[in-house]
This record gives structure tokens, sequence and C-alpha cells, in this order.
């Protein structure tokens, strides 16, 4: 199933994005880019780490949510929809987990426009 998420890219952005304090955060700021959404990106960046570190079942949002408690559940949900549209998570087979699609769009979208400037 095709999953449709948007990016908000400007050449300013990159230096923000190369500073190692702030370059993840600043990155998410591009995903979560709309001024409805920009509570959502601490709560995107604590969804990941806890997902990169410890992984995140489903069905245990309620668990999560109670260790988390500034979080609400539509927030939650809100985060989740938006880190797995763009493709920084997948779901599978009830488990969330960090996945390598976002990376693989970004590496092919700069070799096209690699390749068109060079042509």
């Amino acid at each position: 199933m095709a999953k449709k998420g948007t990016l908000e890219i400007k050449p300013r952005q990159q230096s923000r994005l190369e500073d190692p304090r702030f370059g993840f955060v600043n990155l998410l700021e591009c995903v979560f880019h709309e001024s409805r959404n920009m509570h959502l990106i601490p709560i995107a960046e604590k969804l990941l780490v806890h997902i990169k570190e410890n992984g995140l079942i489903e069905s245990d949002w309620k668990t999560y949510l109670e260790d988390n408690p500034s979080i609400t559940y539509s927030n939650y949900q809100s985060s989740l929809r938006k880190l797995r549209s763009v493709g920084m998570l997948r779901k599978e087979r009830g488990v969330y987990r960090l996945s390598h699609d976002f990376s693989t769009f970004l590496n092919t979208a700069s070799g096209c426009w690699t390749r068109f400037l060079v042509s």
C-alpha cells in the first residue's frame, strides 16, 4: 500500500541539518513542517528513539502513554502516522520498526538530481 507524505526542503536548512546537536530534530522539522504539526516534533523524536532502543508493539500503546503522560493518544497516533507516511517507520505484524524507506527515497532522489545536473 502506497503512503503519501510531504517534506519541506529549503536550501537554507542544510547548515541546520549538519549541526550534530540538532541535525536530527531539524530533519524532523522538515517532516513536521506544517504549523499545526510543529508540536509533534518532540513526540516524534521520543517515539523514534524509543522504537530504536526497544521496539514498539502496536498493542502496547497504552503502556507507552502511561510512561509518557505528557503525550496524548491523538498526538501519539498523529506522530506515528506521519513517520510511517514518509517512510521512517514501518509496521510489520503489529510491530513498529525503523525503516530504510526514507533514506532510500532521499538517496534515489539525490541520484536523479545529480544525474540531471551532469547531463
